[in-house]
């Protein structure tokens, strides 16, 4: 019993030691995984406009960062005179810093946004209070503008807006083109909602989907932009199964679910018939995951896909008896489609049985996820350049080193005991821990 107490004591007091030093320091949190695994804090919830085109996508944003500084995609604009973006954080964080990249980091035949604004929010943006905290004038030579907020606001909500550069008096520029807006800050306090899956990770999906609809989008929180879902192309009879599986990151106890169809905001969008939940503590292997079925062993069925007929349903919801897990698989079998997939939410409906510890995004070039695994799992990470990287235990002992390409890998950790390690790329260092 007293050993169990004192596991139990130094598990919190690593937690918490980890907590803290994640909240310590300043890190990007907009910027979304390139392939649509791993989490998304930040996500598009309005804009004004934006021209027709993937590479035009007020999206693009959020993607620039991770696609890399050459990257052509862009925010484009030319619909109005103070085009305007709202982004919303899935929790609060305190926000210190936001920076973006105008079009003459790209091309120098188009003018630099001159005058802008950012405002930030608490609250719902229907509330209308906002709070002015940038107001910049006569910018056009600034090709990369940074902005230190005076004093870090707590916030859930940002707005952007700006104008067109201009050509000579009154005369503008055709539009504003901006190739990726970088929001600074660290994790404040959880905002109270019934899911527990807002922010959580993709572990990984299936089905042909464009990389601003990625099943991250219903993991985001945002039950109102038309624009914010995952679009999957409809399975076949040889490949007869869509799924996704989340990491909630925690064990959580789980007691229901509810799926937001594509009619919940598009009307002449089929919805599905019904859908597949299974849930387990085991991490899956995704390897395992064929065309038409599942080899994973672990998987405990919750919700069954044919048990009743439910194409009228924009808002699927399924309540359940309580069972834990950490990771929970949607599935769409091919018989319950009507066309292309557009799902504008998922959410998991439950309570965390630990707070599971916030992720982090990017950090100076070095990405990893999760904080905290179980025995055996593997770590997440992506490196934004090329380099040696590192693992050593918290008595120095080098435990992993290799020379990794910029991307995204993994570290298997299954000889590791329980402890707390160091990793170290070439542009930074973060610590986890593994339990058992």
């Amino acid at each position: 019993m007293r050993t169990s107490i004192v596991r139990n004591y130094v598990l919190l007091t690593v937690l918490l030691s980890i907590s803290i030093i994640s909240q310590a320091q300043s890190r990007l949190i907009s910027s979304v995984p390139i392939n649509g695994q791993g989490n998304q804090f930040v996500c598009i919830h309005s804009h004004s406009g934006q021209v027709e085109g993937a590479p035009n996508l007020a999206f693009n944003l959020l993607y620039n960062h991770a696609e890399g500084e050459q990257s052509i995609k862009r925010w484009y604009n030319n619909s109005n005179w103070f085009p305007w973006v709202v982004f919303e954080l899935t929790d609060f964080y305190t926000i210190d810093k936001i920076e973006f990249r105008d079009v003459k980091t790209q091309h120098d035949q188009f003018l630099n946004i001159d005058n802008y604004q950012i405002y930030v929010s608490a609250v719902d943006p229907m509330m209308c209070e906002w709070k002015l905290v940038i107001d910049k004038k006569e910018q056009a030579s600034y090709n990369v503008k940074s902005d230190n907020l005076n004093h870090a606001e707590e916030v859930r909500f940002i707005k952007f807006v700006c104008s067109p550069g201009m050509q000579s008096d009154l005369i503008y520029d055709d539009g504003i083109r901006i190739y990726g807006m970088d929001i600074y800050g660290t994790f404040s306090r959880k905002y109270d909602r019934s899911s527990i899956s807002v922010g959580k990770s993709i572990l990984g999906f299936n089905g042909s989907s464009p990389y601003y609809q990625t099943p991250l989008n219903i993991l985001d929180g945002n039950g109102c932009n038309v624009e914010n879902f995952w679009y999957a192309n409809r399975p076949s009879l040889s490949d007869s199964l869509r799924w996704v599986v989340i990491d909630l990151e925690t064990t959580c106890k789980i007691t229901g679910f509810q799926l937001s169809d594509a009619k919940s905001l598009i009307q002449n969008a089929p919805n599905i018939d019904g859908y597949n939940v299974y849930v387990s503590n085991v991490r899956p292997d995704l390897a395992k995951i064929k065309a038409n079925i599942d080899e994973n062993e672990h998987w405990v069925q919750v919700v069954n896909a044919y048990e009743q007929k439910r194409l009228d349903q924009a808002i699927k919801t399924d309540m359940i008896e309580e069972v834990e897990a950490r990771y929970v698989k949607l599935e769409i079998p091919y018989s319950q489609t009507n066309g292309f997939l557009r799902i504008f939410q998922f959410e998991v409906f439950g309570e965390e049985l630990v707070a599971a510890v916030k992720t982090v995004n990017l950090h100076q070039g070095l990405s990893i996820h999760p904080n905290v695994i179980k025995k055996g799992e593997d770590v997440q990470i992506y490196i934004k350049e090329s380099g040696l990287l590192h693992v050593v235990d918290m008595n120095g002992k080098l435990l992993y080193n290799e020379n990794l390409s910029a991307g995204q890998h993994r570290i298997a950790t299954h000889q590791f005991p329980s402890g707390m390690y160091m990793i170290y790329s070439q542009q930074s260092n973060y610590k986890f821990v593994i339990v058992d």
